[in-house]
This record gives C-alpha cells, sequence and structure tokens, in this order.
C-alpha cells in the first residue's frame, strides 16, 4: 500500500485507477491513498479482485450508481472537465461465467449509448485479442470486438501490460481527443503489470474572451476611517427588524456601504475563465497478485 501511495505523490497524478487492487472493507482509504483525494471503491467479498478510482478532491466529481449490474467489479464516476466526462474502471475475472461475460457487455453498450463522453479503463483478461485487426480467438473477445467496431470505439494503449507480454490493461473510449500522450511504463514497479500513464484532455484550447473580477484593495483602506464610521453609527435600526434573517440582511447592507465608502475596488481582466486548465495526469495500474 506504501508504494501506490509513493506513486502517487512521485508522479503527481489527478487520477489513478486500479484493477485487482485486493482490498477489503477492513482496509481504510487513507492507507493507501493521500488524504486529498476522493476514492470510489468497489471490494469483493472474497480473495481478490476489486477496483478502485482516486481522483483530486479539486475536481468536481460524482459517483454513478450500479443499478441492476451491481455483480460487476467495477465503478463508474461522472467529472466535470467543465463538460462531464465518465470514467468507468472494470475488472473481468479470467473464469467468469458467460451470465457475467453478459452483464459486462451489457454494461459497456450501456456506458457509451447513454453517458456522453466516455473513458473505460479495464482489464478483462482477454489477451488473445489483436488490437490491430481488432480479432480475437475467444467468444467473449469476438463480442468485445464486435462491440468496439460497431461503436465506433477506440482502444488506446498500443504495447503490452503486463510481464508475459500480454496487453490486458484497456483504454476504450468514444472520443479519443479525450486522452493524450498514453504512455507504458518500461518495467513493473511492485505489481506483474505495467504502469499505464495518460493524461485527460480537460478542456478545449479554443481562446476565451475576457473576464473581470473585482475585489477591495484592502492594502489602500482607510481603516481609521471606517472604524470610526462604525463607532459612531447607529445600528439600533438594523436590530428593529422582527427576525433574525431580516437583522442580519439589514446590519450586512450598513457593512457593505461602509465598506464601500473606506476601501477602494480594483477591477483586474484575465482572458481565462476560472474553470480552465490543463490536462488532468493520471494513471491506471492492475495490482495483481498480492493487492495493494
Amino acid at each position: 500500500m506504501s508504494q501506490v501511495l509513493s506513486l502517487i505523490h512521485s508522479s503527481k497524478i489527478d487520477l489513478f485507477a486500479c484493477t485487482e487492487s485486493w482490498l477489503t472493507p477492513l482496509v481504510f482509504n487513507k492507507e493507501f491513498i493521500p488524504p486529498d483525494y476522493l476514492v470510489f471503491r468497489y471490494d469483493r467479498d472474497s480473495r481478490g479482485g476489486g477496483v478502485f478510482l482516486a481522483v483530486r478532491d479539486n475536481i468536481p466529481c460524482s459517483f454513478v450508481p450500479p443499478g441492476h449490474d451491481s455483480i460487476l467489479e467495477q465503478v463508474t464516476v461522472t467529472i466535470t472537465l467543465p463538460h462531464p466526462v465518465t470514467i468507468c474502471v472494470m475488472y473481468r475475472p479470467p473464469n467468469a461465467s458467460s451470465d457475467y461475460d453478459t452483464s459486462v457487455i451489457n454494461y459497456i453498450n450501456y456506458l457509451f449509448s447513454t453517458m456522453g463522453q466516455v473513458i473505460l479503463l479495464g482489464d478483462f483478461n482477454a489477451p488473445d485479442i489483436d488490437w490491430a485487426t481488432l480479432t480475437g480467438s475467444s467468444p467473449f473477445s469476438n463480442v468485445i470486438c464486435d462491440l468496439i467496431f460497431h461503436n465506433n470505439l477506440d482502444q488506446l494503449v498500443n504495447s503490452p501490460t503486463h510481464i508475459k507480454g500480454n496487453l490486458l490493461d484497456l483504454i476504450i473510449t468514444n472520443d479519443c481527443s479525450l486522452i493524450e500522450h498514453v504512455n507504458v511504463s518500461s518495467s513493473p514497479s511492485f505489481s506483474d503489470h505495467f504502469i499505464v500513464f495518460f493524461q485527460v484532455i480537460s478542456s478545449s484550447p479554443r481562446p476565451v474572451r475576457p473576464s473581470h473580477s473585482s475585489g477591495y484593495n484592502y492594502s489602500k483602506a482607510d481603516w481609521d476611517g471606517l472604524i470610526d464610521h462604525l463607532l459612531d453609527y447607529d445600528f439600533s435600526p438594523c436590530f428593529a427588524e422582527s427576525d433574525i434573517e431580516s437583522i442580519w440582511s439589514s446590519f450586512k447592507g450598513v457593512l457593505l456601504s461602509s465598506m464601500c465608502q473606506f476601501i477602494p475596488k480594483f477591477t483586474r481582466s484575465s482572458r481565462s475563465c476560472p474553470w480552465l486548465r490543463g490536462p488532468l495526469p493520471g494513471a491506471y495500474l492492475g495490482i495483481g497478485e498480492g493487492g495493494c
């Protein structure tokens, strides 16, 4: 678990996805994730498996309930960049039943047909898929390939993510302009999987109109004048109001008008919106045997 903490700190990432986390409800978030992250988890009741997504707490986000597919090992979260982007982290066990596989396919279809812009980070244990030709040798792999083809999706990881040379950890999206700089680490860290680094584009690189903000220039305030004014002011009419809201509104009005009288204001012009920020660095890791 300390290795996950170290990875997040050293990489300065905003999003961290993990499959095969091996977490249980007895493990607290603070044991493996820094305190300035929100953590969304699916823990198995039995040994192994599990997924989580950690999102830095200054990024607006909301959890998407699993609905009737609650058996799936997945978490889905919508982040606002400022437009909503839905991120799903999913794990399919290698010995999954045909019913489980059907639920996986149905949920992926649901995501991409209803949730707008979607990024799916998943390990489906489908090493037989040839992503260059979009073909597989197993029934599940063939269905996944058909789904990706018919929904016009892109799979963005192009090199092996496992020490045995398999490409297991996938980034699938319906808008490849959302993701850039996908890079698989050259060696495993503390797992039998390699770390997949990427960046989520948080805003389009278009010019924005100048925005204006104003505030009080406290460094040039006439504090003595303001204090004398308030000491001499008759506040009795404020407290003659009948309810606390009216009293507060009247009192606040006196303070604001006094501030305008004794504290000069400034206006600042900017060519960027308050929400406009650079790409969000992210990482995806399949922990594998042993977990966090």
